[in-house]
């Protein structure tokens, strides 16, 4: 429990010493962070967004795996997301895969990957970050 309350008390620190760092010198100094971070000081600097909702926009997941059905029907059951399939072939291995795309909030990366381990262990998985996503289940598309 000790342990637990420590470790949360840590992450709380860190979060108010970045929010001073970015607030007391990096966004006034024009300076980007790396990460996440600096890309949203960078986009707030030409479109004036805000910065924190800037750090929740979306993530891209791409899957690379054996079984495809399995993982999309299982994201799509629990997170309901759809996802998008397309053959592929390992250039290294030479052994053909579905590759799966699909958009997810930040809040569920824990979740997909979840997801994708239980359906298949041994499935390669690049998550991305989105610097917009239109549509069904996210702002809607306009022209």
């Amino acid at each position: 429990m000790f342990s637990r309350l420590r470790d949360y008390t840590f992450i709380i620190i860190g979060c108010i010493l970045q929010a001073l760092a970015m607030d007391l010198f990096l966004v006034p100094g024009q300076l980007a962070a790396g990460g996440v971070s600096g890309a949203a000081q960078i986009i707030n600097n030409f479109t004036g967004w805000p910065i924190g909702v800037m750090i929740i926009i979306a993530k891209t997941v791409t899957i690379i795996t054996a079984r495809a059905e399995q993982v999309a029907a299982n994201i799509m059951r629990d997170l309901q997301r759809g996802v998008t399939s397309w053959p592929g072939l390992g250039m290294y291995s030479g052994q053909e895969r579905q590759i799966l795309f699909c958009a997810i909030s930040r809040a569920e990366v824990g979740q997909i990957k979840a997801i994708v381990h239980e359906a298949d262990p041994n499935a390669f998985v690049i998550i991305g970050q989105a610097h917009e996503a239109l549509g069904e289940g996210f702002k809607p598309l306009k022209q």
